[in-house]
């Protein structure tokens, strides 16, 4: 029974319809089951043969086994066959359709590149085609005809054509009647043309395709569908996939692979670029299909890319010269098809010129397909490129292809290990250390999956070369849109810091030392740090996410300059923003709450005291109400209020006597910092260093690094001063002693006496602050004021009073309420003197002895000096 079965096989291939007819009855005869069971058998030989491409002899014997076979067992063969052919008979005349158009738009570009010749073969191929059918036979010379009347600016070349086909018509066996029908409809479409414009009648040519392409994504899953594909859904789409390719099978119609070319190769993977977006072109449908569609499709082309017999028709067609314009089309299927059998003929693409604009498809699709004789090739044309003497953009975009391709040839499950390691180290010995980019594109390639098995020294790289890419100006113009479902607003980065998040906790020590030394460079990679930070969570972090934070709180918005301002894309508004300093102190906060621990909650508590204490403003409300959420949980975790005042404790330092002498030798490297001066290679380094020796100082409330540190404030390096600031300000903190605070504001006036005017303005500044929080300053100063009989010194003392007394004045006056015009009953009834003075009434009086004095002095102090109020 078997040699039954395999000699219906073998008839079915051969085309030989009434043996394998003659095979069905000695089966029906001879069988020892059930009429039923071998009716399922013949009908599943004869499915298996249809689903490897033998698509004629099949649909031919569906059709006659009703006329040879008694009806019962017939209709249950044809049953089994019945779906598959019928979804190929559709998309046939589908696919028909699409065809047609193809020809309709190949015959406009014919006649405008004046290609006579194979303009009148495309007619002759419309017209053979709509000979089978009586009612195409009547509209195809009109439809001819039409497409020939809207060139109206090549019609000397339409009429040539048409001329041609007059004196040639029995060469291509056309009929005269035929040629008059389409001169004459090309005539009344070009006047329809000329008495209406039709503005949009290029797009009516790809009408059919673009519908063909939406029906088939009909079968598939809906974009929003999450989880794996189950097994009817890959079933579902393999059959009309199938069905598409059946039909150039069907009477060797193979014309239709191009057709069934650009249906398909909209399931393929490919980004449409920044120019393509914005002069409306559309993106390809597998872009807007889901993470489960994307399974679907990968799987389903997978399985039917294993056909052999499939394999060799369509590289049949991409070799072919008819169809040269589609050849890069056919090449990205290949490589969906993932088919080794296409290896030999993708690298012989790479090294002819005459597949030279296809180039870019022949890389990705030896990348998808792999194996070691394609990573041999694309290693070798990699260094090929990066030998040049010069690398220029065309260079890098080759490079950038071939890096990609050689990333998807890692992912292949067909590579063990050792393999892949080995070919991480290869193309990363190829990359230049200043391609920048290209080192980023291959760290996304290759360190994106699988990152477990890779060696450390690779991972340290890849690390490396993503963080120090975190500072890469963004080339993403101003006018572009941006993504309205993204999942943040870190824009290029965010594939940064997925990449980064794939490596983890392995590479989070090299990650910490890289921005380390990067760390001053305050911009929109702070966001991204803390980004992962956040998602790797090790409290390992919290130190690095501390001096970002006091980074991003001594920057000034406003400072920053016009091309060095960053921007990200608002989906709610749909819009670019600037990037604010709120947003990244913000992200530092959350980062810091969401890592959490005993170091992370003292930092956001330190924070939180500082703002409540006044010695910080935050930036924005989204700052405080991280910070304000966070301490809140912090403190009812610990029982206690997250709005008691700071603690006032005594800041001063134990006698230099009673210090430790490591602890001195400590201060002294620290000022030593400050006071050293550098190169300008070094100047980098240094001011990281400058900015930590003030911090800590600050911390130490080291005496004896005043001076130095009240010197910074006169550096050109706008992160040191606003750092010096910041330290000086921690020593007139609460709780801060009379002694210390009078020390501190003695070196300021001592540095006063011989200051420039910029360092005079800042000192006058920073005390102005302290007055805010400590009160005493205003009372120091005006005893040094009085004491000091003159000089520079009083005059500079002096202006600073007059701008601590101005602001009092002025947030008095904004504080006190409006003045009542009528008197109550109870003022008129009190006397006079019995009114209090009021704070402001006294304010008022020792401003005007303060003029008076100053006029008095100014004048060569003649006459008896203004009387101090009392």
């Amino acid at each position: 029974m078997q040699n039954l079965y395999v000699r219906l096989k073998q008839t079915l291939e051969d085309g030989d319809i009434e043996g394998s007819i003659e095979q069905v009855n000695q089966l029906l005869t001879l069988s020892t089951e059930s009429l039923d069971v071998t009716a399922d058998n013949i009908g599943k030989t004869a499915l298996a043969l249809y689903r490897e491409f033998v698509v004629t002899p099949v649909h031919r014997f569906y059709h006659d086994i009703a006329f040879h076979i008694e009806g019962s067992v017939a209709q249950r063969i044809q049953a089994l066959l019945k779906p598959n052919i019928e979804l190929m008979e559709e998309w046939l005349r589908k696919i028909d359709a699409v065809y047609r158009e193809r020809l309709a738009r190949e015959l406009r570009e014919h006649v405008r590149r004046r290609e006579t010749d194979n303009a009148i073969q495309t007619i002759a191929e419309l017209l053979r085609i709509s000979s089978s059918k009586e009612k195409e036979q009547q509209t195809m010379p009109i439809h001819i005809g039409n497409i020939l009347g809207t060139l109206e600016n090549a019609q000397p070349e339409v009429d040539h054509i048409v001329g041609r086909l007059r004196a040639e018509h029995k060469q291509h066996a056309i009929d005269p009647a035929l040629v008059s029908r389409i001169d004459q409809a090309k005539t009344e479409r070009l006047q329809t043309i000329y008495r209406s414009r039709m503005e949009t009648r290029e797009v009516e040519w790809n009408r059919i395709l673009i519908s063909t392409v939406v029906e088939l994504k009909k079968y598939l899953p809906l974009p929003n569908a999450i989880g794996s594909p189950t097994a009817d859904e890959i079933d579902k789409f393999e059959k009309v996939v199938r069905a598409i390719l059946c039909t150039p099978f069907y009477d060797n119609q193979f014309q239709h692979f191009a057709d069934a070319t650009l249906v398909l190769v909209e399931f393929c993977p490919k980004e449409l670029s920044l120019a393509g977006a914005l002069s409306g072109v559309e993106q390809r449908m597998y872009l807007t299909m889901g993470p489960k569609a994307h399974m679907v499709i990968h799987r389903v082309f997978q399985a039917i890319g294993q056909n052999p017999v499939l394999c060799k028709k369509f590289l049949r067609f991409a070799k072919g010269d008819h169809h040269h314009e589609y050849q890069k089309y056919a090449i990205e299927l290949m490589g969906a098809f993932r088919a080794s059998k296409f290896v030999k003929f993708l690298i012989g693409a790479l090294r002819d010129k005459r597949y030279q604009a296809a180039r870019e498809e022949v890389l990705e699709s030896l990348g998808q397909i792999g194996g070691p004789e394609v990573i041999d090739v694309l290693l070798a044309e990699l260094d090929r490129v990066m030998r040049a003497r010069v690398i220029d953009p065309p260079r890098l975009r080759e490079a950038s292809r071939i890096v990609t391709a050689l990333g998807d040839v890692s992912k292949s499950k067909r590579l063990d290990e050792k393999k892949r390691n080995t070919l991480i180290k290869q193309v990363i010995g190829l990359l230049p250390a200043d391609e920048q980019r290209l080192k980023l594109l291959a760290s996304f390639s290759f360190f994106r999956h699988q990152t477990e098995h890779i060696h450390t020294k690779s991972l340290a790289w890849a690390v490396k070369t993503l963080t120090e890419c975190l500072w890469l100006a963004d080339e993403q113009p101003n006018f572009a849109r941006g993504n309205d479902r993204q999942r943040t607003i870190l824009g290029y980065r965010q594939q940064i810091v997925d990449t980064l998040t794939a490596i983890g906790r392995p590479g989070l020590q090299t990650f910490l030392q890289s921005v380390g030394k990067h760390h001053l460079r305050y911009g929109g990679a702070y966001l991204a740090i803390a980004e992962v930070l956040e998602k790797i969570g090790d409290e390992r972090a919290v130190p690095i996410i501390e001096k970002l934070l006091c980074n991003s709180l001594l920057a000034d918005d406003e400072e920053i300059g016009k091309y060095q301002k960053e921007y990200y894309w608002d989906s709610t508004e749909a819009k670019r923003k600037p990037l604010s300093q709120d947003k990244i102190v913000a992200s530092l906060v959350y980062a810091a709450d969401k890592i959490g621990g005993e170091q992370a909650e003292q930092l956001l508590n330190r924070l939180f005291q500082q703002v409540q204490g006044g010695h910080l403003s935050p930036p924005g409300p989204d700052t405080a109400n991280f910070l304000m959420d966070a301490n809140m949980r912090i403190a009812k975790r610990k029982g206690v209020s997250a709005f008691a005042p700071p603690p006032q404790q005594a800041h001063d330092k134990p006698a230099e006597a009673e210090m430790d002498p490591k602890e001195q030798a400590t201060e002294r490297k620290l000022i030593e910092t400050l006071t050293k001066k550098t190169f300008f290679r070094n100047r980098k380094q240094h001011r990281i260093k400058k900015v930590a020796a003030l911090r800590e100082l600050a911390e130490r409330r080291c005496v004896a690094a005043l001076d130095p540190m009240i010197a910074q404030l006169g550096d050109k390096d706008k992160l040191v001063c606003a750092a010096a600031a910041t330290a000086l300000f921690e020593f007139a903190a609460p709780g801060t002693s009379k002694r210390m605070l009078e020390n501190l504001i003695n070196h300021f006036l001592a540095t006063l006496e011989h200051a420039d005017k910029d360092l005079r303005e800042k000192i006058a500044a920073l005390l102005t602050r302290m007055n805010r929080r400590c009160p005493t300053v205003h009372e120091t100063l005006e005893h040094i004021f009085h004491s000091e009989p003159k000089g520079t010194l009083r005059a500079e003392v002096s202006k600073i009073l007059r701008i601590i007394e101005k602001e009092s004045l002025s947030s008095l006056q904004s504080a006190a309420p409006p003045p009542s015009t009528e008197p109550s009953e109870a003022e008129q009834e009190k006397p006079e003197a019995a009114k209090p003075s009021s704070p402001l009434a006294d304010l008022e009086k020792k401003r005007r002895y303060m003029m008076e004095r100053q006029e008095w002095i100014q004048g060569g102090k003649k006459g008896p000096p203004p009387e101090m109020p009392e």
